[in-house]
């Protein structure tokens, strides 16, 4: 008579299964799959980010843990692909070689301030894809000249206002939109530019502000 597993024992095939799975042959199979449910990425948007994995940095170096890169698609719950990297300071290496791998035409493709640069941008386009790269003091001089730029001319901007309710609190967003590129040389090289965007957060509680920068 056959009795029915444990929950320690269904973890332990569990473990077993996926311990052994040719990870380059079930990522195959995945992106087969996913392209199957997703058969145009029009309209949808490929974010891009990397996380490390609880427990699994070795004791005593707190830079050990594993580092995945995901390409994520919100509106169907799916991850388009991941790649490994050593270190979560890696990520600025391993996002271009995840987006090698991907299938994103048509698709808008968002990405932290760690790989805003040209060389990525130009990699999407390239993949006949849109980017959204967010803007940050780690292009020093980038960064300064858009942000001086739209706080000084924000009121001729196209705006948009968003109201949101929750954890005790009233978060107002207004999105700044400069199509207008003329005068920022720096942005003059970026292979698909179309505008500079400017977010600002205001919470009701602490009346606290903050303000964001993306490149579109």
């Amino acid at each position: 008579m056959a009795y029915p597993l444990t929950i320690p024992q269904r973890r332990t095939v569990f473990n077993r299964v996926f311990r052994y799975l040719d990870s380059k042959s079930f990522g195959s199979c995945l992106v087969k799959w996913s392209s199957e449910i997703i058969s145009c990425l029009e309209f949808y948007q490929v974010n891009i980010d990397g996380k490390v994995l609880r427990a699994t940095a070795i004791e005593g170096k707190k830079k050990s843990g594993l580092c995945l890169i995901s390409a994520w698609v919100s509106e169907h719950n799916l991850s388009l692909g991941q790649l490994k990297s050593a270190e979560k300071s890696n990520e600025k290496t391993a996002i271009p070689e995840l987006i090698a791998t991907l299938d994103i035409k048509g698709g808008l493709v968002s990405i932290d301030a760690i790989a805003c640069s040209v060389s990525v941008a130009e990699q999407i386009i390239n993949k006949e894809a849109d980017y959204l790269l967010a803007l940050k003091k780690n292009n020093k001089i980038l960064y300064e000249q858009v942000s001086e730029w739209m706080q000084s001319r924000k009121e001729h901007f196209d705006t948009e206002k968003h109201i949101d309710f929750g954890s005790g609190r009233i978060e107002t967003r207004i999105c700044y939109v400069c199509q207008d590129l003329t005068f920022l040389e720096d942005l003059a090289h970026w292979k698909g530019i179309k505008s500079v965007i400017m977010t600002v957060r205001r919470c009701d509680r602490g009346e606290s502000r903050e303000k964001r920068y993306h490149d579109k």
